[in-house]
């Protein structure tokens, strides 16, 4: 059986969290159309505050509380990317449903901040034989781009 070299699957996650986040490269585009605008950073910055609060339907989720459950999985997974275990409850993950523009201009700072960390981070883990670091990595894509369409569909409705 042959293995793959760790910095393929370095590079692999690395290019995917960039597809989902700033999302500026059509040339490997997996799951977006590959411009700034279709990742979470764009999507984000193309919203108001009261866009990202109004739910798509009465009691439904609000884009900011999406952004807030992503900065907690980007802040989650940088954690476990420093080798630490992290001491939050997954439940902690959805904190606010409404922003203002201070509030949601600092949110959006803050993804683009950890989402910078992440890279960072996966650039100079060296653990990847560990049990959960592939899995892991690849789950926090699939989880993020779950999100995104999430978010996509919101827009949809609230556009409709």
């Amino acid at each position: 059986m042959s293995t793959i070299p760790t910095d393929q699957v370095r590079d692999g996650v690395l290019n995917l969290l960039k597809e989902a986040y700033p999302c500026d490269s059509q040339d490997d585009s997996w799951f977006t159309w590959g411009r700034p605008e279709d990742g979470v950073l764009g999507t984000f910055d193309s919203l108001t505050a009261e866009e990202a609060s109004t739910p798509a339907h009465e009691g439904g989720t609000t884009i900011a509380a999406i952004a807030a459950h992503l900065l907690f999985t980007l802040r989650y997974g940088n954690t476990m990317w420093s080798g630490n275990k992290p001491n939050t409850s997954w439940d902690d993950s959805w904190p606010i449903t409404t922003v203002d523009e201070d509030e949601w201009a600092a949110l959006r700072e803050n993804i683009q901040s950890e989402y910078a960390r992440s890279v960072e981070l996966i650039k100079n883990f060296s653990d990847w034989q560990h049990p959960k670091a592939v899995t892991g990595s690849f789950g926090h894509i699939v989880h993020t781009a779950y999100h995104l369409g999430a978010i996509r569909q919101i827009l949809k409705q609230m556009k409709s």
